[in-house]
């Protein structure tokens, strides 16, 4: 044994960590990658899959929000307390328990979604997104926050690697909301606000996630191809996440998607 942690949560619990050195045997990855999921990122929700059997909705995922009104009115009970008493520190801790059950209906959450997919898939690719951008440019970090799409992206690919099995990350230039999955054409006046567009191009009508979900698999599928034969411009990391090894912006793609 190494070492041991205890930590103290908001709520008033102890626990204790330990940590081991341990020799562990490196997975060998699969090199073909039959059944393939992607996940696009939507908001206000959490995702929209490929397949269509893994969509999760706003009402699925409003951990935080739930409880957002208890929380405010603790807290304003708390304000009114004398600092350093016991009914203060008992109301701390009484808040504490509220984040604290925020935290874990997430983290079970995203515990059985991840194990669901990663046992049902051979690979699953997902958009290399900058949450922590997209919080601050666009207001969303509430929201954000909450979904634990960063977390969930995290538990996919520790439960992947475990079998052998694939994470692939997407550039994030890649116009996956710009580009027809039909005919590949680039809608450059796609906005933000555009939830359905039609492809001047070809005239298909698309949804925007769900046409976003087809391109993203697509350029999964193809990246999985070319590692399969030895492309040297890729790198499958420690993790068992494979992505470009140096993406350069817009070096393969002709549009940039800001906020996506």
């Amino acid at each position: 044994m190494k070492h041991a942690t205890i930590k103290e949560t908001a709520g008033g619990k102890f626990f204790i960590s330990l940590t081991f050195d341990a020799e562990t045997r490196p997975t060998e990855m699969k090199r073909e990658s039959e059944k393939v999921e992607t996940f696009d990122y939507s908001m206000p929700s959490l995702i929209l899959s490929a397949s269509g059997e893994n969509d999760i909705t706003a009402e699925d995922i409003r951990w935080y929000r739930n409880l957002e009104k208890r929380i405010a009115k603790e807290q304003r009970k708390l304000s009114r307390m004398q600092y350093g008493s016991k009914n203060h520190w008992e109301q701390k801790h009484k808040i504490g328990k509220l984040h604290e059950k925020a935290r874990n209906r997430r983290k079970d959450f995203l515990h059985k979604l991840s194990r669901k997919v990663s046992d049902s898939f051979d690979a699953v690719v997902v958009e290399d997104i900058n949450l922590q951008h997209m919080s601050q440019a666009l207001n969303f970090g509430k929201a954000i926050y909450d979904n634990g799409y960063g977390m969930l992206r995290g538990m996919l690919a520790y439960k992947l690697n475990e079998q052998g099995k694939i994470l692939v990350k997407v550039d994030k230039f890649f116009p996956s909301s710009k580009r027809c999955s039909a005919c590949h054409a680039i809608n450059h006046d796609l906005q933000l606000s555009d939830r359905e567009w039609t492809c001047k191009s070809c005239g298909t009508h698309h949804d925007r996630d769900k046409n976003s979900c087809k391109n993203l698999l697509d350029e999964g599928k193809d990246i999985l191809n070319r590692w399969a034969s030895g492309d040297s411009s890729l790198i499958l990391a420690p993790s068992g996440v494979l992505s470009e090894k140096k993406p350069h912006p817009q070096a393969r793609y002709n549009v940039r998607q800001d906020g996506e």
